[in-house]
């Protein structure tokens, strides 16, 4: 597979890179799960038991790749087992993929899979790309092999966190690339329905949203960290700019509570 490296792909990349720089700053260690899942926030599915289930899958492997243990297909099946909760490996058949008016996605022979799995878990973990556009190629390749009977968007969100936080970051609003799609949840869908209306072949835009959807995760956090953490609330512009613009108020909000929140635990762990 060619390595991508556009400019504007590049541009992501190094932006998310420079917000990680400064909101992972005081945090010494991955922070745990935080929040909800995508389901929750789009309003679909989802519900106490399967955001539980994704917080123990999270906070049990991420440690585990920021401490370098390299992702494996084991590692892969059983994330799936903790998520899903069953006890069953890769699919035995041949599923549905797709909305129902449409035709049905073309997906790999259960045959397939696990040599499949394995090349996209040696790709990730070659280094050939830098870690932000490596973890969103991880996720897209693991949606498009589809390896389990279900589960498979949380499986591979989950594995593009492991690949953020074996390269080093800490903060969950990165590594938790569940929730990247939190502040445009339909995003997520009409980038991969661009995919699919291109028959699979051009994963370009589809990797550009996902840098994008992270971009966006992080990024009033940044801007506060790189603001000198000032008092926000005693600003008489940062007041008119809250009243003009409630819903980004409300996601920094969110982002400044979610580090604050990962510092002070951080701080309160012992070493």
């Amino acid at each position: 597979m060619d390595v991508l490296a556009p400019s504007a792909v590049g541009g992501l990349v190094e932006e998310i890179e420079r917000l990680a720089s400064l909101v992972d700053r005081g945090i010494s260690r991955p922070a745990r799960w935080r929040g909800p899942i995508r389901r929750e926030f789009q309003r679909t599915r989802g519900g106490p038991d399967e955001r539980a289930a994704v917080a123990f899958a999270f906070d049990r492997w991420i440690p585990i790749a920021s401490a370098g243990e390299p992702l494996s297909p084991g590692a892969l099946v059983e994330m799936h087992r903790r998520i899903v909760g069953d006890g069953g490996g890769y699919r035995s058949r041949l599923v549905r993929v797709g909305p129902r008016q449409l035709p049905p996605e073309t997906i790999p022979s259960p045959h397939d899979v696990p040599g499949l799995v394995e090349d996209a878990l040696a790709r990730n973990l070659a280094g050939a790309e830098p870690a932000p556009l490596a973890a969103a190629r991880l996720h897209l390749e693991l949606l498009l092999i589809h390896p389990f009977p279900d589960g498979n968007g949380r499986v591979a969100r989950l594995a593009a966190g492991y690949a953020l936080a074996a390269a080093g970051y800490r903060s969950t609003l990165l590594t938790a690339v569940e929730q990247h799609s939190r502040g445009e949840p339909e995003a997520y869908a009409l980038a991969f329905g661009a995919l699919r209306a291109g028959g699979f072949v051009d994963h370009d835009g589809w990797l550009e949203a996902a840098l994008r959807a992270a971009v966006a995760r992080v990024a009033f956090a940044g801007w506060w960290r790189e603001a000198g953490e000032p008092d926000l609330t005693g600003s008489a512009r940062w007041r008119r700019w809250r009243r003009r613009h409630p819903r980004n108020a409300q996601e920094m909000d969110r982002q400044v509570r979610r580090v604050c929140a990962e510092q002070a635990e951080a701080l309160a762990m012992p070493a």
